[in-house]
């Protein structure tokens, strides 16, 4: 379990708090991190692109707040038309810099609780 800042979460921050825990969380597995929030004009955004063991990985990141009670998971967000979006990202961000070597889409799920400083991340390979 890796701890977020302890100060109180805006809404607004809560991404880009889960994509700075995604980014330390995958370092520490070894990732080297090549692209943070990569725009392709018309196509959206790519959280994380990083690649380990000859393999790029392009990482979407969902992060939540910890809600006593509350049974929706931070990977309830990811859905058919998140990944087929996805899908047309990479294709196009791989075929612009004619990269031909293996690539995958991973998703990391992230629930961060607020009360006690920490979060839960998950990581999921290959979506």
């Amino acid at each position: 379990m890796i701890k977020p800042a302890a100060a109180k979460l805006s809404t607004k921050s809560i991404g880009q708090t889960g994509e700075k825990l995604a980014e330390k969380f995958l370092v520490k597995k070894g990732f080297m991190i090549l692209a943070r929030n990569c725009w392709l004009k018309n196509f959206g955004e790519i959280d994380l692109i990083c690649r380990r063991n000859r393999t790029t990985h392009f990482v979407e990141v969902k992060t939540i707040t910890f809600k006593p009670g509350e049974t929706f998971r931070a990977e309830d967000h990811f859905n058919s038309k998140k990944k087929f979006k996805l899908e047309k990202l990479i294709s196009f961000y791989l075929n612009k810099n004619k990269i031909e070597e293996k690539s995958q889409l991973d998703l990391i799920a992230i629930t961060i609780n607020q009360s006690k400083h920490s979060a839960k991340i998950k990581h999921y390979q290959n979506v």
